[in-house]
C-alpha cells in the first residue's frame, strides 16, 4: 500500500528535498557519463551514488514520464528493502520475519523519509547497508540487553522524527532500523499466531500515518530552478513575466517558490528595472507570499506561488534588464544564490 500509493495520487508531493530528486535526475540525462557525484548542485549531499538517477533514466528509457519514473525509483526502494529484511530474518522463522520486514516498511523512519523528506539516496543508503551487514547481525543481537536496547531506540527515534535535526536523518533511516529489526523478530520469535502478528503491523501502519501521510499539489516543476539560496535552502523554481519591457509599461511577475526548512525570517522579494549603467528605472519590493503568509509560516516543501507588478519609468531609456533578488528587510542584506550572485535576470531589452 505504501507504493502503491505513489501511483494512485495525481502530481507530486511535498518533499522537505524539494524538487531536487527531480533536477538531478534531469541533470543527470544530460550527463550520463557523470558517476559519483550529482551533477547538478542541489543534491542534500555532496556525494552519493546515482542510484536513482541510473533507475529514473531507464524508466524513462520504457516509456514513463519523469514524475512516474520518480516514483518508480521510490517504490523499487521499498520494495527491495522490505524484501531484505525479510531474507535478513529468516533465521527466526517465517512469521517473525514477516512481521518485521513489514514493520520496517510502516517505520515511520521509512514512510517518513519517503513521503515527507524525499531524500531518497538515504533510503538507497540503507538499503545497500542493510544488504551487507543484516547476514551478521541475527548473532551478534540475541544477547540478554537486547530487549533493553530496543526500548531505548524506540523511544529516541520517536524524538527524532518529531523534530529531525539534519545530523539525525542518517540515524533515522540507517542505524535504528538496521537495530531494531533483529530485535523486534527476536522479541516476536515465540508468537505462534498469525493474526497477532497482523494486528501489530496493522497497528504500526495507523501510528506512521500522522508521520507519512503524503501532501500532493498539482504541480509539475520545471526542468530546472531558476534560483537557489543555499544559506537558507530556499529555492525560486520558476518565474513567468508577462506585459512589456518598454518605457511607461507595466511588467507582471508570477513565481514560484519552495522553502527546503524552516525560514526563521520574513524575506523581501525586490524586482528592478535597470539599464546599462544599473540606473534604476522601476521597482517593486513585496513581503515574499504576502503579508498574510510570510516566509516564516510556510510548510517545508510547499510550493508558494506569489505575483509582483513593476511600473516602467516613461523616460527611462529603451535598453533594459528586468531583475529580481531576496533581502532582509531589517539588515537590508541581501541573499545569495549557489553562484554568488544576489540576483537572477528575468527579462532583458536590445537597444
Amino acid at each position: 500500500m505504501p507504493a502503491w500509493a505513489l501511483l494512485t495520487y495525481p502530481g507530486w508531493f511535498e518533499l522537505a528535498a524539494g524538487y531536487l530528486p527531480y533536477f538531478n535526475w534531469r541533470a543527470w540525462a544530460a550527463h550520463p557519463h557523470i558517476l559519483w557525484r550529482p551533477p547538478y548542485p542541489l543534491a542534500p549531499t555532496p556525494y552519493t551514488l546515482p542510484i536513482q538517477e541510473i533507475l529514473t533514466t531507464w524508466g524513462a528509457k520504457m516509456g514513463l514520464s519523469p514524475l512516474a519514473a520518480l516514483r518508480f525509483t521510490a517504490i523499487i526502494a521499498l520494495l527491495l528493502g522490505t524484501w531484505l529484511a525479510f531474507r535478513a530474518l529468516k533465521s527466526w522463522g517465517p512469521w517473525p520475519a514477516l512481521a518485521g520486514a513489514l514493520l520496517w516498511l510502516y517505520a515511520p523512519t521509512t514512510l517518513y523519509t519517503t513521503y515527507r523528506l524525499g531524500y531518497w539516496d538515504l533510503l538507497w543508503g540503507w538499503i545497500l547497508i542493510m544488504g551487507l551487514t543484516t547476514p551478521f547481525l541475527p548473532r551478534v543481537l540475541r544477547g540478554k540487553k537486547s530487549l533493553a536496547l530496543l526500548t531505548f531506540l524506540v523511544v529516541w527515534s520517536v524524538r527524532w522524527i518529531a523534530l529531525p535535526p539534519e545530523w539525525a536523518v542518517w540515524g533515522l533511516v540507517g542505524l535504528i532500523p538496521l537495530l531494531s529489526m533483529p530485535l523486534w523478530a527476536r522479541a516476536l520469535e515465540g508468537v505462534r499466531t498469525p493474526a497477532l502478528l497482523f494486528l501489530l503491523i496493522a497497528g504500526a501502519a495507523v501510528w506512521t500515518l500522522p508521520w507519512a501521510q503524503p501532501r500532493y499539489v498539482a504541480y509539475r516543476p520545471p526542468d530546472h530552478p531558476l534560483a537557489y539560496y543555499p544559506t537558507q535552502r530556499l529555492v525560486l523554481l520558476e518565474a513567468h513575466v508577462s506585459g512589456t519591457l518598454r518605457p511607461g509599461e507595466t511588467v507582471h511577475i508570477r513565481a514560484a517558490w519552495q522553502a527546503l526548512r524552516h525560514q526563521d525570517k520574513d524575506w523581501t522579494v525586490f524586482v528592478q528595472v535597470l539599464d546599462e549603467q544599473n540606473h534604476i528605472h522601476g521597482q517593486g519590493d513585496k513581503l515574499l507570499g504576502g503579508l498574510d503568509y510570510p516566509t516564516s509560516r510556510w510548510r517545508v516543501g510547499q510550493v508558494v506561488f506569489d505575483t509582483y507588478t513593476v511600473p516602467v519609468d516613461p523616460n527611462a531609456p529603451r535598453s533594459l534588464r528586468l531583475i529580481m533578488g531576496v533581502y532582509d528587510r531589517a539588515t537590508l542584506q541581501r541573499l545569495h544564490m549557489g553562484n554568488g550572485q544576489d540576483h537572477v535576470v528575468l527579462a532583458r531589452t536590445a537597444q
